[in-house]
């Protein structure tokens, strides 16, 4: 040891340690092989690195390399790997270097399932989640090569906008911060069909089929659905992949409401706008005729059509008389119809498209007219009066009707054209009509005729002659009393002048109350006698005729042959005999009776001789008379 306190120096030994553990250790992934990278930093006298990777799950993989990098191959999805590395020198190796964390491709995503949501045209895809992967990303590629993306760090992920009626493949693909997996295998969504932006709808008015025509469709596998519901919600449906279909059993009077929508797997589209039409109207049904005997109209109604529009009513006479009333309504008034007259009757219903087949024939019949040239006769013996009248068509019966000043109606039904009534009231005015019936309806009433209930002709008339002055006779008329109260009677005497057509007389009373009347004609008059009576009411019928002359005037030119003791004389008409007559001093005497217009006298001598001439009515006034004065005795 030195002064310095130094010793000598040992022998120099070199000693080697093992190596250093690797510094700048990293990991890179290839995401599309997995296949990891190591690197590190190179270890002094290091001859062999070993990188060691392994996972929470125990999963492992390692590598060596001589240089300072190193591929791990093998390594399992999805999974988050400790990466250390050692350095190795001879029979030393190093310590492990700080790990290091290194995270996987993700596993390509599986559990995939998608659905479509209908309304929306949006898909929902999802997947069975792995823990190790931060975000999910959906691609979908349409038929027309549009793309549509959704991006999820769940299990579902929503792919909204969609377009309508097409087909989307699928894929799915996961990701963490180092890699994107490849993408999960493909599969195909079909969106709802679109919806129709119009439809048009063909069809004919007495046709059973409609024809509903659409867009062509975008996609072959659509099925196509026609929906018609009618005003009863009854529905009527076809369907067909091309662009058109045919509703079947589509009957007339309804209204339909036509939609079309299209399917596509579990998807419909919306349907289209509503399109509605109108059948055409069905026949009109129970069409009836209702007669309004005061106004004398028709009123007829039938089944209203929920579809018609309008009517028209037809209707035709028996003579061709047209009536026709358009209405909207299901009822119609005819006025002016001719009376006593059939209509056939038919109804059309119309829209605007349409106009039904006619209804079935249906028949009324009008009032009847009223019957004319009405005659009334009162029969004044048993107070009854016969009417008769013109008759009209369709009157299956008649009425006829007195009615009197006070109100009473005495009334006789018939089906012939001519009826009695009976018990009048004699001195009673009456007007007379009659009444035509159909069973349904009365006529008016004819024109009144108005007849008093007149006294029946007196009976009993006789003619009484009486006395002769100055050439005429007094006729006294007798009569029995009508059984009519109140009447005044009237005897009328007509007749002619000495047989002479060229001077005739026509001599009435007065009306009087009492049953006889005198009234003077001149001689040789021959007369026809009647009486008739009246009341209030009326003057009655001339009784039967009584007919006579009065007295023959006194024969003219009365003469006297002495010689020949004749007396002639000219005649005096309607005498039937003559009587020659002597006055003398003494009185005086019947000298002849005779129809001649002479007669021999005998035992006469002297005196006047005068003659007078007789008939049923007595012995006329005497004739002037003629002086016989004799000589002798006349033999």
């Amino acid at each position: 040891m030195s002064a310095d306190c130094s010793g000598q120096r040992s022998e120099v030994r070199r000693i080697v340690t093992g190596p250093c553990a690797p510094q700048n250790v990293s990991a890179n992934v290839s995401c599309s092989s997995n296949i990891a990278t190591v690197t590190w930093g190179s270890s002094p006298g290091a001859e062999l690195y070993s990188v060691t990777a392994s996972s929470a799950n125990g999963l492992s993989a390692s590598c060596s390399s001589v240089s300072t990098s190193c591929d791990l191959l093998n390594l399992t999805c999805g999974e988050s790997y400790s990466i250390t590395v050692k350095a190795k020198a001879g029979n030393c190796s190093s310590g492990n270097s700080s790990s290091v964390q290194m995270q996987t491709a993700p596993c390509i995503p599986r559990g995939i399932n998608g659905t479509v949501d209908c309304l929306t045209n949006s898909a929902w895809i999802s997947w069975v989640v792995n823990n190790s992967t931060q975000s999910y990303r959906v691609l979908a590629v349409g038929d027309d090569g549009q793309n549509y993306t959704c991006i999820s760090s769940n299990s579902t992920c929503n792919v909204v906008d969609l377009g309508c009626g097409r087909s989307y493949t699928f894929q799915v693909m996961a990701a963490n911060a180092a890699c994107m997996s490849p993408p999960s295998n493909s599969f195909q969504l079909d969106t709802a069909p679109c919806a129709m932006s119009s439809i048009v709808v063909v069809a004919e008015c007495y046709s059973s089929l409609i024809t509903v025509q659409w867009q062509s469709p975008q996609r072959k596998n659509s099925l196509y659905i026609a929906t018609a519901v009618d005003q009863n919600h009854s529905v009527l449906s076809c369907n067909s992949s091309t662009s058109s279909c045919n509703l079947t059993n589509v009957q007339c009077g309804k209204e339909y409401t036509i939609v079309v929508g299209a399917s596509a797997n579990q998807c419909s589209s919306i349907q289209s706008p509503p399109y509605k039409i109108r059948t055409a109207p069905c026949q009109p049904t129970s069409v009836q005729a209702q007669t309004d005997c005061q106004t004398k109209n028709v009123f007829l109604s039938w089944d209203a059509s929920y579809v018609a529009q309008s009517y028209l009513l037809t209707a035709i006479g028996q003579k061709g008389d047209l009536k026709t009333c358009n209405t909207t309504n299901n009822n119609c008034t005819l006025t002016n119809l001719n009376c006593s007259n059939t209509y056939n009757v038919s109804v059309v219903a119309s829209n605007d498209n349409c106009t039904s087949i006619p209804s079935g024939k249906v028949t009324f019949q009008t009032v009847p007219c009223t019957p004319s040239n009405l005659t009334a006769i009162i029969q004044c013996g048993n107070s009854s009066a016969s009417l008769s009248w013109v008759g009209c068509r369709g009157a299956v019966s008649y009425i006829g009707l007195a009615m009197s000043e006070n109100g009473t109606t005495i009334y006789c039904k018939t089906t012939n054209m001519s009826c009695t009534l009976e018990g009048l009231m004699c001195g009673t005015v009456y007007n007379f009509t009659v009444q035509a019936t159909n069973g349904i309806c009365n006529s008016s009433l004819s024109a009144p005729q108005t007849v008093g209930a007149a006294p029946c002709p007196p009976g009993g008339l006789r003619i009484l002659p009486r006395t002769v002055v100055n050439m005429t006779q007094t006729l006294r008329a007798s009569w029995f009393t009508t059984n009519c109260p109140n009447s005044e009677y009237l005897l009328t005497l007509k007749g002619s002048l000495q047989g002479n057509s060229m001077a005739l007389f026509d001599l009435a009373s007065y009306w009087t109350s009492r049953t006889f009347f005198e009234m003077p004609l001149p001689c040789g008059s021959s007369y026809s006698a009647t009486i008739r009576a009246r009341n209030s009411a009326a003057s009655g019928q001339e009784s039967s005729a009584v007919t006579g002359t009065t007295v023959p005037c006194a024969p003219l030119n009365v003469t006297f042959s002495a010689s020949l003791g004749v007396v002639a004389w000219n005649e005096s008409i309607y005498a039937s005999n003559y009587t020659a007559y002597g006055i003398t001093p003494s009185g005086r005497t019947k000298l002849c009776i005779t129809s001649q217009l002479h007669c021999s006298v005998s035992n006469f001598s002297s005196g006047q001789i005068l003659v007078t001439a007789q008939n049923a009515a007595g012995e006329s006034e005497d004739s002037l008379p003629v002086l016989v004065t004799v000589t002798s005795e006349l033999v």
